[in-house]
Parts: structure tokens; C-alpha cells; sequence
């Protein structure tokens, strides 16, 4: 009865529904099961750490499994069932909707397999340093992590857990990454403290693996996006303690060493006679180092991660290390083979041509892009640079020549003219009807300077700043005027150094007082005609005018005339602060008061010859003799001021008075270095004070008649020295009150 009825529900499909009911109903229940199962193992695996590689296996087993059944249902439903879902519509979608549901979870459980058969081999990978296997398989994890459906699934624990271990897995990664790079590019620099010494810096190695491994860790490295990291630093390394060393340590070369496993990468010192290295040898010596490096470890190209193009490893390390290395070579190389004169300007060519072959070479490696670079720019702007060098090293000599010692001097004054101007322009140059007759020339003595002595620093100034004009006219435009404003900045810096820098010496030394006052008239004599000497010389626009420094005349005369009537005035309170102590010249026949006047006129005596000592053969002679009139007349005035107003004076102060005074006449006159017969009347010349003064001393030693004698009514030589008044009151505090001095006092009236 049974299998008749079976029969029969066969025949009419009611049994076969009845059977795929019940066969998705077991499949569901073993889909539920390996779930449980599998989400278990899982979470036990990643997030309770407890690995079961045989649970693993029959896991998956069990999941295949599934699957096969899943899929002959499938195939049962669609080629049986669908044929009949017209007539039980309802019952045939039930059924078909658990089958999508069904197929979701297998769906989802294959993908949790996919991403723990991947885990697991990640691992193993790892272990074997197969690391670009192992950067697949993250890249295998991320992607399968990604085709896990939306929704509650990305909320479960257990895919959590998963994306937790995937991300101690990529930081496992890169610090195997990080360790093998260590491993395969190992370094050996001094330490910090030592970094400055030769002998530490020539232990500096760099040792690179040799073969495929090294290659397939920086391929592993831009799989995780590491690389330009790793890259930057190991950069920054190369330029740090190979290239820099081998730039600014002269003498310092790279060397090498090849073994079955390694390159290595060292220093060495070699000796050299340059104080600097020259720059076809440091382009040797770097390419040198870029070779081994290209050989070894950057001549691979790698994908770029954004644009997926394939990229030159060489060009990523150009682009991190060639803005530093290049300033190196221009601060430390190119600068220093900037030629010095114009002479030398051709023969910088060579260096212009091993700059372009040098970028050439690294163009062709990769490492640069084609175009000038800043170094091939700055090594053919050599024009610039030679003037900048030549401008920097004009202003640091003359500096140096400011500030040197000033008392060392030379003879000037006995040479030809400073500017041999015997024509102010050549004939040709004017017009014939102003043109100026041969006989029509400067005198031989027009604009020499006078005889006198200079600091030896200034001579060599002025020297320098001929030289570098000659230099000018013979020079590129740019360059030229250049040069000429140096000169002029050379000029101008000595107004701000030398009174500065020297200004206690100036103060205190009379003799560098003097010499500073002849430098600076001596640089001003030259100023007048110093421009006009190259200007028709100079390129526009300094041949239409511009080249003058006759602006700077006053500057320097100013300076000169300030510094030594500074100089003179001290003197000036250093003789009066002397005659201080004569107190008042008055009772010199007392002991004591005489011994104070003479040590005091002795000190001013002494002063005087002291400053005609060092500024005699200083000073021109002209100046020399003012100078110290000057001083002479000043100290002759107080002495007069002082005797002159003595009310009471005895004969034996008279005396006294008379012999000191007649001391300083016989003392005084030498000072001005003339003939004994010149004496006298450059005497009167000169100092003002000095007929008074002798007249004084008549007066001291003369009676009443002598006196009205040298007066004569006011026209004698008394009369022309002095006043009526003052006069009057040396007679009365001469002679005592008589009708014979009433007598001369009313004879001697003021007119």
C-alpha cells in the first residue's frame, strides 16, 4: 500500500517537493552546524589565539562538502521543480528562498575560509621570507574581507576579530620588512660625539647583500607603502656620512670592497696638495657610489601604488637626495673653483663640461629629470659668481687691513702723483678747436700728496683698490660694475671699521692719531681722481658719470680733521692740568711755590717735546708745524694769562719769573725743526703769544724808563704786544707806588 501511494505521489510531483523539503531542512541544519563550527574555531583562533590546523582541515572539508550538496539541490530545483512552480507557486518559493538564504551563509563561510586558508599561509610565508608571497596573500585577505556582504555580517564579533588579526599581520609584516632591510643594508657610522673626527669618520661603512634579496624586500616594501619611508632615510644616510664627508673633507675618497655576500661601501684618506677637492674628481667619486648602489639595490623599478605605473627605483632616490646633495656640491666644491681673477675665467670652462657630463650621466641613470638643475646653472653663471666671490674676498682683505695694527707705516709723498692726469682727455676724444697744446700740462707737482708717513694696511688698501679697477676694465660688463662698486663699498666700510675698531688707540697714542689723520687724507687725495682715472674705461653706465667717489672726499676729510683735533684737545687739557699746578706762578721766591712752577712748565716741556717726537716725521711738515704752534701758543697764553694778573710781584719774583720764561725760549723754538736762523721769525709767524711773551719777560726785567721806551707813546714793540691795561697793572704789581711810576702809569693810557 505504502509504495503504491508513493507511486502515485511520485507521479503527480508531490512526493519530490515532499523530498526537497526535507533534504534543504537537513542541508540548513548542517549549514547552522558548520557555522557554529566554523565561527567557533575562528574566534577561537584570532581572538582567543588557540590554533587547531586539523580543526582547519576538517572544517573545510566539511564546507566543501556542503557546498557539492548545495549545488546538486540547486540543479534539482531549477531543472525539476521550476517546471511545476506554476501550479504550487507558494510552496516552491518558501522553498527557494531558504536556498538564497543557504547560499548567502555558504557564500559568507567560504569567504571565512579564503581569509584563514590565506592567514595560514601568510604565516608560513613569513617564516620561509618569502615576502612577496606573503604581501599577496594580505592583498588575498583585504580583497576576500572585502566581499563579505553588508549588514549584520560586518557587525558579527567574529569578523572583527578577523580585521584585527589583519592588522597585526600588515604590522608584523613590516617590521619583518623592517628588520630584513637591516639585515640586507646594514651601516656602520661613528657615534654623534665622534662625528666630527677623521679618524672616526673614516670607519664609516655601508654594506649592502648581494643577489635577489635585497630586491625582493623593496618590492615587499612598496606592496605595504613603506618604501618611501625606508627610502628617505636611507637617503638622507647616503648624504650624511658618504657624500658629505667625500665633499668636505678634502682627501677623503670612497672605496670598495666585493665578497660572495656583500658590498661594502668605506672611506679612505688619500693625500692631496688642493685645500679643496676639485670638481671633476668629487663627479668621479660620487658616481662612483651611485654605480654600486644602482648595481646592488635601486636599478629595479617598482609599481606605483597610485597611478599603477611602473616607477624607477633610482629616480625615487634622485628625487629625496638631489636638492641636498647638490647644495653640498655648490657650498662646498663649486664655490671654492670659482676662479679668483679673470684670467683663470677660461679654464673654469673645464668645469663647466664635467658639470653637464656629470647630469648627463645621471639623467641617463635615472636618478634626474631631463633639464638644467640648479648645479649645471650655477656652475654656468661662473660670470656671477666670479664677481660675487671676487666682491666677498676684496671686502674680507680690506677688512683685514682695516683692522691690522696701525703704527706700522711707509714713505709717501716722494713718488710720482697718485693720479698722472697730463692730459684730462686724449686728443682725439676733443674737438680740435679746444684741443689742449702739448705745453698745456698739469705742473709736476699738481695733486701729489706731501711728504709724509702712512700706515702700511692703508698703503696696501689703496694698492687693492687700483688693482681691482685695473681688474674691472679688463672684465665682462656685469662684472665690472660689480668691481667698481666694491671699491666704493671698501671705502665706505672703512669709515664704520677703522674709527670704530681703533677708536681707544685713536684716543689715547697721539703718534695713531696723526697717522690716522694722514690715512684718511691720504685715501681722500686719491678719491678726487680715482674714478676719473678708469671712466672712460668702464662699460655704461659708470663711463657717463657714474664712476666717481669725489662724494667721498668730505667723508674722509671729516673723519681726519675730527679724529686729531680730538687729539689736540686732549693734549690741550693735559697742559693746562699741568700748569694747574704752578699755582698761579705767584711768590716764586718761596722754596716751595718756585719748585712747583718749574716741575710744571718741565711736565709741559716734556709734553711737547714728546709729541714733537712722534709726530714730527709723521705729519706732513706744513701740518706738523701748525699742530704744535698751536700747543706752544696755548701753553705760552696761560702763562701770560696767569703772570699778567699778579697784583703784588717782587724783584726776586721777577727774577724768578724771568729766568723760567727765558727756560721755555730756549726750549720752544726747536720744537719746530727749522734753522736756528728761521727760528725767530717762523717764531712770530706762527705763535701769536710768542712776541707778547718775550715782551713779557723785557718788561720783568725793566725799569720804569725801559718800559716807556718799549712803548713810545703806543707805537713800540710793547705797545704791539700788549695792552695799555695790562701794561699798567705789571707796573704796579712791579714797582711800588712812587710818584716816577704815577708818572709812567699816566704816560701808558688805554687808546
Amino acid at each position: 500500500m505504502a509504495s503504491l501511494v508513493a507511486e502515485v505521489l511520485a507521479t503527480s510531483g508531490g512526493l519530490e517537493k515532499e523530498d526537497l523539503s526535507t533534504r534543504m531542512g537537513k542541508i540548513s541544519e548542517k549549514v547552522d552546524s558548520v557555522k557554529c563550527d566554523l565561527y567557533s574555531f575562528i574566534n577561537r583562533k584570532y581572538k582567543d589565539f588557540n590554533p587547531s590546523f586539523i580543526s582547519t582541515i576538517d572544517l573545510h572539508g566539511k564546507v566543501e562538502s556542503l557546498s557539492k550538496e548545495i549545488s546538486s539541490l540547486t540543479g534539482k530545483i531549477q531543472n525539476d521543480v521550476n517546471s511545476q512552480i506554476s501550479s504550487s507557486t507558494h510552496d516552491f518559493h518558501d522553498l527557494s528562498s531558504q536556498l538564497t538564504r543557504t547560499n548567502a551563509v555558504l557564500e559568507t563561510l567560504k569567504v571565512l575560509c579564503k581569509v584563514d586558508e590565506s592567514l595560514e599561509n601568510f604565516s608560513a610565508a613569513l617564516s620561509n621570507k618569502e615576502y612577496m608571497t606573503a604581501c599577496d596573500l594580505l592583498e588575498t585577505v583585504q580583497h576576500q574581507m572585502k566581499l563579505l556582504p553588508r549588514g549584520k555580517v560586518s557587525d558579527m564579533k567574529i569578523l572583527k576579530s578577523l580585521k584585527s588579526e589583519l592588522r597585526v599581520k600588515q604590522e608584523t609584516m613590516i617590521h619583518a620588512l623592517s628588520e630584513a632591510w637591516s639585515g640586507a643594508v646594514m651601516w656602520k657610522i661613528p657615534a654623534v660625539k665622534d662625528s666630527d673626527r677623521l679618524d672616526c669618520i673614516l670607519t664609516t661603512q655601508l654594506k649592502i647583500s648581494r643577489g635577489n634579496k635585497v630586491e625582493d624586500i623593496i618590492r615587499a616594501m612598496c606592496a605595504v607603502n613603506v618604501l618611501n619611508n625606508r627610502l628617505q632615510a636611507f637617503g638622507k644616510k647616503v648624504v650624511d656620512h658618504l657624500f658629505k664627508h667625500i665633499i668636505v673633507l678634502n682627501g677623503v675618497e670612497p672605496a670598495f670592497e666585493s665578497t660572495y655576500q656583500f658590498i661594502t661601501i668605506s672611506l679612505r684618506r688619500k693625500p692631496t696638495k688642493t685645500k679643496h677637492i676639485i670638481p671633476q674628481l668629487l663627479y668621479q667619486h660620487i658616481l662612483s657610489v651611485l654605480e654600486k648602489l644602482q648595481q646592488q639595490c635601486l636599478g629595479i623599478t617598482v609599481e606605483d601604488k597610485v597611478t599603477g605605473e611602473n616607477i624607477s627605483l633610482m629616480k625615487m632616490f634622485g628625487d629625496l637626495i638631489w636638492k641636498d646633495l647638490s647644495q653640498y656640491i655648490i657650498n662646498h666644491c663649486l664655490v671654492h673653483s670659482i676662479p679668483t681673477s679673470s684670467g683663470q675665467l677660461e679654464s673654469y670652462l673645464e668645469v663647466i663640461q664635467a658639470t653637464e657630463d656629470f647630469e648627463k650621466t645621471l639623467v641617463k641613470w635615472g636618478l634626474l629629470s631631463k633639464g638644467t638643475s640648479p648645479l649645471l646653472t650655477y656652475a654656468r653663471d661662473v660670470n656671477v659668481h666670479f664677481a660675487n666671490k671676487k666682491s666677498q674676498d676684496l671686502m674680507v682683505k680690506a677688512r683685514s687691513l682695516m683692522i691690522s695694527e696701525l703704527h706700522n707705516t711707509v714713505d709717501v709723498g716722494d713718488d710720482a702723483p697718485a693720479a698722472k692726469l697730463a692730459k684730462l682727455a686724449s686728443t682725439d676724444e676733443r674737438d680740435e678747436k679746444t684741443a689742449i697744446a702739448d705745453k698745456d700740462v698739469l705742473s709736476e707737482g699738481t695733486l701729489r700728496f706731501p711728504k709724509c708717513k702712512i700706515s702700511e694696511s692703508i698703503h696696501k688698501l689703496m694698492k687693492l683698490s687700483y688693482e681691482t679697477l685695473q681688474e674691472a676694465v679688463t672684465s665682462t660688463t656685469q662684472c665690472a660694475v660689480q668691481l667698481f662698486y666694491t671699491v666704493r663699498n671698501m671705502f665706505e666700510l672703512f669709515c664704520e671699521v677703522v674709527p670704530t675698531y681703533h677708536k681707544q688707540n685713536l684716543q689715547q697714542l697721539p703718534q695713531l692719531s696723526a697717522l690716522h689723520h694722514n690715512n684718511c687724507m691720504y685715501i681722500a687725495h686719491h678719491l678726487l681722481t680715482l674714478g676719473h682715472q678708469y671712466k672712460t674705461q668702464l662699460p655704461f653706465p659708470l663711463c657717463e658719470g657714474a664712476a666717481t667717489m669725489i662724494d667721498l672726499v668730505p667723508i674722509y676729510r671729516k673723519l681726519a680733521s675730527d679724529c686729531f683735533l680730538a687729539q689736540m684737545r686732549s693734549q690741550r687739557s693735559q697742559i693746562l692740568e699741568s700748569l694747574s699746578g704752578a699755582a698761579g706762578f705767584a711768590q716764586l721766591e718761596e722754596d716751595e711755590n718756585r719748585e712747583k712752577s718749574t716741575r710744571a712748565v718741565n711736565q709741559v716741556l716734556y709734553q711737547l717735546n714728546r709729541l714733537s717726537s712722534v709726530w714730527r716725521d709723521v705729519l706732513p711738515s706744513t701740518v706738523y708745524q701748525k699742530a704744535i704752534s698751536t700747543l706752544i701758543n696755548m701753553f705760552l697764553q696761560e702763562m701770560i694769562s696767569k703772570i699778567i694778573i699778579l697784583e703784588d710781584i717782587s724783584v726776586n719774583d721777577a727774577h724768578q719769573l724771568s729766568s723760567l720764561m727765558k727756560n721755555v725760549t730756549e726750549k720752544v723754538p726747536p720744537l719746530l725743526k727749522l734753522e736756528e736762523s728761521q727760528e725767530r721769525v717762523a717764531m712770530e709767524l706762527h705763535v701769536s703769544q710768542w712776541t707778547k711773551f718775550t715782551e713779557l719777560i723785557t718788561v720783568l726785567e725793566a725799569n720804569l724808563q725801559e718800559i716807556l721806551d718799549r712803548w713810545t707813546d703806543g707805537k713800540g714793540p710793547l705797545a704791539h704786544a700788549m695792552t695799555a691795561n695790562e701794561v699798567r697793572n705789571l707796573i704796579r704789581a712791579l714797582f711800588q707806588n712812587t710818584e716816577k711810576r704815577a708818572a709812567t702809569l699816566a704816560k701808558i693810557k688805554a687808546t
